[in-house]
C-alpha cells in the first residue's frame, strides 16, 4: 500500500509539472524584492570662473555612482535645465552663449542611468552666483586678466580671442613652456599657457632664440617616435612622448611619460600631447622660440603631472586616444 501510494503521488507530481509547462497550471511566482532607487547626493559646487566674454567654466565635487551631471541657471525665480554632462569622473564644464556684463546663478545636479530610467540626485537649492565680467591690469610687466571677484583668470586664450602672434618661452631649468600673446606695441605680454616639459639632460637643450621650423604629425626620434613634432632648429624639436611604433597612440613609454616636468631627453623639447599639439595647430612657421635658463618657472608657474600606471600605455590628453580612457573608465571618460 505504501509503495502504490508513493507511485500515486509521483505520477500527480509529474502531471502537475506537465500541466504547468504546457499552461495548465500556474505555479505561484517567486516574490523578488524590488531595486531600491540609488539616492545621489547633491554636488559641492566649488567655483565658477570666466573664461571668454561668452562663457563660464563651473566646477564641481564628484559623486558616488553618478552616470553624469545636469546643469541649471536660475531665470525668473526657477532653474532651468542648460545641458547634460556625462562620465563618472566629470567634474566640470564650460556653459557658453551667455550675456557679457550679466550675473547668473547655477547649480547641478547628479544622474545615475539604470536601463531607460535616469534616477537625478539632490541639488544645492541656493546655487552658485558669478558675474561674466573682468578686467587687465599690468603686473610686473605682464598683462593679467581678472574677473570682478579680483581673481586672476589664469587661461585666458578665449578672452584675447583669436591671435595669431605668439612666443614660446622655454625655461629649462625650470622645464616649462610659456606661450605669450602678443599685445600690440607692448610686444608679447601677455601670459596664455603653461606647458610642462622634459628638455635635455645635462643641458643638452642650448639656449638662445630661434623661430618654428617643419612640422611633422610623427616623426622618427632617437630609436622611438613622436607625435605633432615641431623643429625648433638643426635636430631639435616640440614633441610628444616617445612610442615604440610608427603611426600608434597606445604605445607610448609609460616610464618616460612619468619623467615629465624633469630634463631627460636627448634635447628635443617632451611635451604632453595636447600641450604639442596645441603649439602645431597655433604656432605657423617663423613663430619666436626662446629658450633659458631659470629657478623662476614664469609668470603661470609650473604645471602638475599625473602619473600613470604601467598599463595606461597611451597619453591621456592625446585627443586621438580618448576611446581608451573610456574604455577603461579613467580620466573623465
Amino acid at each position: 500500500m505504501r509503495k502504490k501510494g508513493w507511485n500515486r503521488l509521483g505520477v500527480f507530481l509529474a502531471v502537475c509539472l506537465l500541466a504547468a509547462a504546457i499552461g495548465g497550471i500556474v505555479l505561484p511566482a517567486v516574490p523578488v524584492q524590488a531595486a531600491q532607487p540609488v539616492k545621489l547626493a547633491a554636488p559641492k559646487l566649488k567655483d565658477a570662473v570666466c573664461t571668454s566674454s561668452s562663457s563660464i567654466r563651473l566646477t564641481w565635487r564628484r559623486v558616488n555612482r553618478a552616470d553624469g551631471y545636469a546643469v541649471y541657471i536660475r531665470q525668473a525665480g526657477q532653474w532651468k535645465w542648460r545641458k547634460n554632462v556625462s562620465g563618472r569622473n566629470t567634474t566640470q564644464c564650460v556653459i557658453d552663449k551667455l550675456t557679457y556684463g550679466k550675473t547668473y546663478r547655477f547649480t547641478v545636479r547628479a544622474f545615475d542611468e539604470r536601463g531607460k530610467t535616469r534616477v537625478k540626485g539632490d541639488y544645492d537649492k541656493k546655487g552658485l552666483k558669478k558675474s561674466l565680467k573682468f578686467k587687465s591690469k599690468y603686473v610686473d610687466g605682464y598683462k593679467f586678466f581678472y574677473d570682478e571677484e579680483g581673481n586672476r583668470i589664469e587661461d585666458v586664450s578665449d578672452l584675447i580671442g583669436e591671435n595669431l602672434s605668439y612666443e614660446l618661452r622655454v625655461n629649462t631649468q625650470a622645464c616649462v613652456v610659456t606661450v605669450y600673446a602678443k599685445d600690440g606695441d607692448n610686444g608679447y605680454t601677455i601670459p596664455i599657457k603653461a606647458f610642462l616639459c622634459s628638455p635635455g639632460a645635462n643641458m643638452a637643450t642650448e639656449s638662445g632664440k630661434w623661430s618654428i621650423g617643419q612640422k611633422y604629425r610623427f616623426h622618427t626620434l632617437f630609436g622611438a617616435y613622436g607625435q605633432w613634432s615641431v623643429r625648433i632648429h638643426d635636430g631639435i624639436l616640440f614633441h610628444s612622448e616617445l612610442y615604440s611604433s610608427y603611426g600608434t597612440n597606445n604605445t607610448m613609454n609609460v616610464t618616460e611619460y612619468n619623467k615629465l616636468g624633469t630634463a631627460v631627453s636627448h634635447g628635443c623639447i617632451r611635451l604632453q600631447c595636447s600641450s604639442v599639439k596645441w603649439i602645431y595647430d597655433n604656432c605657423p612657421t617663423g613663430t619666436p622660440v626662446v629658450i633659458y635658463r631659470a629657478e623662476n618657472a614664469g609668470p603661470l608657474g609650473k604645471p602638475e603631472l599625473e602619473k600613470l600606471p604601467a598599463w595606461h600605455t597611451w597619453d591621456p590628453t592625446d585627443p586621438t586616444a580618448v576611446d581608451y580612457c573610456r574604455q577603461h573608465g579613467c580620466h573623465g571618460q
